[in-house]
């Protein structure tokens, strides 16, 4: 019996080899050899086989990734007015800390700076 890869490596057209299925002597061709099957019944062999496969399409379209899209484009949005809200935010907490500081001494000021700075760098590692 002749394996897959030797079929396969076979010209178009061509019978293959004859090959003896039953006593010596009694020799049939490639193309129409009689051969067992699993189940013990006798089947006509081929010696072309032919697979057929739909092809792959370029690109695969599911709704499930347009509803992803929808999400991303609306979560981003959403990060969008975030952060423009945090910046008018941090803006206005700038204006009051300025006018609540006009009257403080600069030294004072300096102090609130350097432990302000020392927290940043300590906070996280805490």
């Amino acid at each position: 019996m002749r394996s897959l890869k030797e079929v396969l490596s076979e010209p178009a057209g061509s019978d293959g080899p004859a090959r003896s299925d039953g006593p010596a002597g009694d020799a049939g061709t490639a193309g129409n050899a009689a051969v067992t099957g699993r189940d013990g019944a006798a089947r006509e062999a081929s010696s072309v086989i032919e697979v057929s496969e739909p092809t792959t399409p370029e690109r695969v379209r599911r709704p499930v990734d347009l509803l992803r899209l929808v999400v991303v484009a609306v979560v981003l949005v959403v990060v969008i007015v975030l952060a423009d809200l945090a910046v008018g935010t941090t803006g206005a907490l700038e204006r009051d800390l300025s006018l609540v500081t006009d009257g403080t001494s600069p030294i004072l000021l300096q102090v609130v700076g350097w432990l302000a700075g020392l927290a940043v760098v300590l906070l996280p590692v805490v």
